[in-house]
């Protein structure tokens, strides 16, 4: 495909033009994977082209298809490099077929060599002397090819569970550049082939999990928890009933998980308030604020508890390890830091970045810290030595903050970038879609089930996002019927035909055979389902009646009824996008576009956009519902209020 160069105008442009939008997605990924291929040749070269640093698997499978669109884009080292990873692909497949081959030759020969040295000794010897001698030798011989045949067949067996693990990482890797380039039928297939060939592979499992919910990641799970002013941080309650939110708006607020209503009223304080923390057993709920103090709080009512914790200046936070011997510090010096929880003195060196470290946080068994720092990069290390482990994980621009999931194998970061992103804790790889604001992510939760995430961000919004993962009661065969699920999603399968896989599309009846082998299967299991059974269950649920997401309490009606309610121009759009046919989310969107297409002091340009659209979507809804004398209402109230001529 040739290249496409595009000075793009207007954003609108983009927006109006699928193709076009198509190509910027597809170029943005191609972009980074040629900056890797850059970065990585370059280490190469500075480490005196070591082999270990080649590509090898599904990165040198993405790089190769490519490079055949993108020939003329590499330099000379880039070229090279990917020329020498082919070289050395080919050279261990070549190396171990030789090896197989003269291990299997090795273990014949010594057993024909025995064979023969019995029977020729049995042959030499008076049948009945030595005839049990020569059984026994026999007998021995047989051993010696029993043991070498089980030898044979156990390293077979070792080597194809090794080469299914790594096809299975590689189908993982696929199913990533799959979904980055906008190719989810593709992505889908490749999960599925990853799930059948490791059904243990946990991140093709979180992968796929997140592929089934984060097509409506897009949508807020609740009303967005909104403040007056940027949001600072956020907590779940240790029953994940509630949240809790800081402001720049001075204020600490509670609110029902579940809807997302506030509960009692705001906790307030003269400064801005950082960060609020539920006590352990959720009964109160503690603030720290740049007005100096920290105050005790009712999590019930919202009221004050006692007088305030007054300080000497602003109030800043550090966090216990789980045991409770030492504290762990961040800070602007750009390291995070050990100390003794006792005497306060340093323990072992500092965890340096190359910019700020705004948090540090231990793993839940005290074993691994995770940092988040302005360098862009969040990372892990030995909460023993202090030493990094694997690989920094990247946003675009700064990160806020990085937690871990309550059962260690997740982490969550937070970034100027807007998103707030998943990550497998043991490879640090990206799992999933990144979660999207307005503006700056603040801080990023997980609840107290490992479930879902809250986040909090400049946007003046607190945000809901389900993140579901794999627990040890779910079996094989839910892997496998994971499998499926993600197949009949997509539409498709990977069919292998020599050395090639193709893609097939299934056809109708297949889908739909799936979807209800699946529905009826947890149609018969208790209320008791694990994660994973959830968002099986609600992925083949009936879309106009089933929960918002597979986490929540709230069903489609009423959070439609409540975006209704709530009237906000966001929360509207995001509705139409759940029930596009719904002639009151349609003609309210309307009406509320109208009223935007007058307010003062907006763009000339949005404004005539927002008349355009609130005729149109008005119109829509009246034809929609010809009957509904609501929507009738809002469409006469639109073309009274825009002056429109009518027919």
């Amino acid at each position: 495909m040739p290249s496409r160069f595009l000075d793009v105008s207007h954003e609108a442009l983009i927006r109006g033009w699928p193709r076009l939008r198509g190509w910027l997605d597809e170029d943005r990924a191609g972009l980074r994977l040629q900056r890797r291929i850059t970065e990585t040749a370059e280490e190469w070269q500075r480490s005196s082209r070591d082999n270990d640093l080649l590509y090898r698997g599904a990165r040198l499978i993405q790089a190769q298809e490519w490079r055949e669109r993108h020939e003329v884009e590499l330099n000379p080292l880039e070229r090279e490099f990917l020329d020498e990873s082919i070289v050395l692909k080919q050279r261990l497949e070549e190396h171990e077929r030789v090896q197989q081959q003269r291990e299997l030759e090795a273990a014949q020969k010594l057993a024909e060599a025995e064979r023969r040295r019995a029977e020729e000794q049995i042959k030499g010897r008076r049948r009945q002397r030595y005839f049990s001698y020569g059984l026994a030798v026999l007998v021995f011989v047989t051993g010696i090819i029993a043991v070498v045949a089980m030898k044979q067949r156990s390293a077979a067996q070792n080597a194809e569970k090794k080469t299914s693990e790594v096809a299975s990482r590689e189908n993982v890797s696929l199913a990533e550049y799959s979904e980055e380039t906008g190719k989810n039928t593709q992505a889908f297939a490749h999960l599925a082939q990853a799930l059948r060939l490791n059904p243990e592979n946990r991140k093709a499992i979180t992968f796929t999990a997140a592929m089934l919910t984060q097509l409506s990641w897009h949508v807020p799970l609740t009303g967005s928890l909104r403040h007056d002013a940027s949001v600072t941080s956020e907590q779940f309650s240790p029953d994940g009933q509630r949240v809790v939110t800081t402001s720049y708006d001075r204020t600490a607020r509670l609110w029902d998980a579940a809807s997302g209503k506030p509960i009692g009223e705001p906790m307030k304080h003269q400064d801005m308030v950082r960060s609020a923390q539920f006590s352990r057993d959720g009964q109160r709920v503690v603030t720290a604020s740049d007005d100096r103090t920290a105050r005790l709080w009712d999590a019930a009512s919202g009221k004050p508890i006692g007088e305030p914790m007054k300080h000497e200046d602003t109030v800043i936070s550090a966090e216990f390890s789980p045991d409770g011997h030492r504290v762990m510090t961040a800070s602007n010096d750009k390291t995070a830091r050990f100390w003794d929880a006792a005497s306060g003195k340093p323990i072992g060196e500092p965890m340096k970045h190359e910019d700020i470290v705004d948090s540090a946080e231990f793993s839940p068994d005290g074993h691994r810290v995770v940092t988040a720092s302005r360098n862009r990069t969040a990372r892990l290390w030995d909460a023993a030595s202090g030493k990094p482990i694997g690989e920094p994980m990247k946003h675009e621009a700064a990160i806020k903050s990085a937690q871990f999931s309550p059962d260690g194998q997740r982490v969550v970061t937070s970034s100027y970038d807007k998103t707030a992103r998943l990550w497998d804790a043991a490879s640090g790889k990206p799992t999933g879609k990144p979660m999207k604001h307005e503006n700056t992510v603040n801080s990023a939760q997980f609840s107290p089930d490992g479930q879902q995430v809250v986040t909090a961000s400049f946007d003046n919004t607190a945000r809901l996002w389900d993140a579901p993962s794999m627990t040890d009661k779910d079996t094989k065969e839910d892997i496998l019927l994971l499998a499926e699920l993600a197949e009949a999603t997509g539409g498709a399968t990977l069919e292998t035909v020599g050395q090639a896989e193709n893609l097939k599309l299934l056809a109708p009846e297949q889908v739909i055979a799936s979807r209800e082998k699946i529905a009826a299967k947890f149609a018969r299991i208790p209320l008791e389902l694990t994660p994973l059974q959830r968002v099986m269950k609600w992925s083949v649920s009936n879309r106009r009646s089933r929960t918002i997401s597979p986490f929540s309490q709230v069903t489609v009606p009423e959070w439609l009824e409540n975006r209704v309610k709530e009237g906000t121009v966001e929360g509207l759009r995001a509705a139409l996008e759940v029930d596009p046919a719904n002639a009151r989310v349609t003609a309210y969107l309307g009406r509320r576009l109208a009223d935007h297409a007058f307010e003062q002091g907006g763009d000339p340009d949005e404004a005539r956009r927002a008349r355009g659209e609130a005729d149109f979507l008005t119109s829509r809804a009246q034809k929609l519902a010809p009957d509904n004398d609501e929507v009738k209402k809002l469409r006469d109230e639109v073309i009274k209020l825009l002056e429109l001529k009518t027919n």
